[in-house]
């Protein structure tokens, strides 16, 4: 055992990290469960409208209507969730989005898929800020690679979504893929059980005065970390959702190429997370913030000029590179607010669903033919993460974040 941990050092660490951690695990597995059906849901859609004779716009919408549901209430749970405990929260987000993702198999009206993606959606809401929360928390010292670890589950789920309910639709009815609901509600109940042994989100926090900011940021720096996280989110997932229109339509490809590629995206967007909280914990959140959005920018201009089957390690790389930089932008984010770590995670992560789904529509918009053109307007995306790797610049230190922190937590 030694010897394979002396060999394999990332091994060694996932083993201390998550082996050893039944909690932060059980976090990652519920994450996977939640964002497999966020990921299934589009695919879903596509069955459930062709069998309801619902029109483009109908879907759209019901599509919308999740997107919104699951990313602006996180602000309100994660809050909530601060002063009241937040296991409620998290085990029971998951058992929502599971039961109302089998719900929706089995609807048969526009209003009742309308209730189902709303509480579908407001389950994601609520298990996502006390999930990070408690993700981070069980990390210790450690709690970019925590985190890391948890959103590894999620990326994973989310990337795993489409070809799992493609691959049950593709054989049998719509109500078939209710299947993939047993997962979560399954898990459900355990994770409640571990989070009221081990105390981590099954209590509420110390009641504080207001919101306390961390002093270490200043308004400049909040700024500047806000418009990383709405650059970064805006053209990633802008890259992942017009991947399959522009190679599959635009240049041909078909749609198995080009929903396939946005599947290696995503995975290496999975994997990039993964390095990325680690490589944070160990070189510094700026550090890595800032590599990983400068190679962004090349590789994802390169990205969208590789017409040919050479694209593909090229979008496993470029997935890597936006994913590094995720867990220490949530992982600073928590630590602006670190008395309200839940209503942090809330803000952050609806915040950046709510941009991801800004930066596709404006790229969108401007790739109409009689604008810049698909392939102009996402070479654009590349400055996006250029500007966003300057702003870096402006983040506080390491040290003066932990020194900020221990002030606060002294008065």
């Amino acid at each position: 055992m030694a010897l394979m941990q002396s060999c394999f050092p990332f091994l060694s660490l996932i083993m201390s990290k998550v082996l050893r951690n039944p909690l932060l695990w059980s976090l990652s597995l519920s994450h996977f469960s939640t964002d497999l059906y966020s990921g299934a849901i589009a695919v879903l859609m596509v069955v459930i409208g062709r069998s309801l004779n619902l029109s483009i716009s109908e879907i759209a919408v019901t599509l919308a209507t999740y997107s919104y549901a699951s990313s602006l209430s996180q602000p309100l749970f994660g809050y909530v969730g601060d002063r009241l405990g937040g296991k409620w929260f998290v085990a029971g987000g998951v058992f929502t989005i599971s039961l109302f993702f089998a719900l929706l198999c089995f609807a048969n009206t526009l209003s009742m898929i309308i209730v189902c993606v709303v509480f579908a959606g407001l389950g994601s809401a609520a298990f996502h800020p006390q999930g990070a929360s408690g993700a981070a928390m069980s990390g210790g010292e450690s709690k970019s690679t925590a985190i890391s670890i948890f959103m590894l589950g999620g990326n994973i789920g989310y990337a795993a979504g489409p070809l799992l309910a493609g691959m049950i639709l593709a054989n049998y009815n719509k109500e078939s893929a209710a299947i993939m609901a047993l997962f979560g509600l399954c898990m459900a109940p355990f994770l409640f059980k571990l989070l009221s042994r081990e105390g981590i989100a099954a209590k509420p926090r110390t009641p504080v005065k207001g919101i306390p900011r961390n002093r270490a940021f200043s308004g400049f720096a909040i700024f500047a970390l806000m418009s990383i996280m709405a650059l970064r989110a805006g053209a990633s997932s802008a890259m992942n959702s017009l991947t399959p229109q522009f190679f599959g339509n635009e240049l041909g490809f078909g749609i198995a190429f080009g929903s396939s590629l946005a599947a290696t995206q995503l995975f290496g967007l999975a994997l990039g997370g993964f390095a990325g909280g680690m490589a944070a914990d160990r070189f510094g959140q700026r550090n890595v913030i800032f590599i990983s959005l400068l190679l962004s920018a090349p590789f994802t201009a390169l990205y969208f000029l590789t017409h040919s089957s050479w694209v593909y390690p090229i979008a496993a790389v470029t997935g890597f590179f936006y994913g590094m930089s995720w867990p220490p932008l949530l992982s600073m984010s928590q630590e602006l607010f670190p008395k309200s770590a839940g209503l942090a995670s809330g803000l952050s992560l609806g915040f950046v669903f709510s941009m991801g789904g800004l930066g596709t529509t404006l790229t969108g918009f401007l790739a109409e033919p009689y604008r810049l053109g698909m392939q102009n307007a996402l070479l654009l995306l590349a400055p996006w993460s250029f500007v966003a790797a300057l702003l870096v610049l402006a983040l506080p230190t390491r040290e003066k974040i932990n020194n900020a922190t221990q002030l606060m937590n002294a008065r």
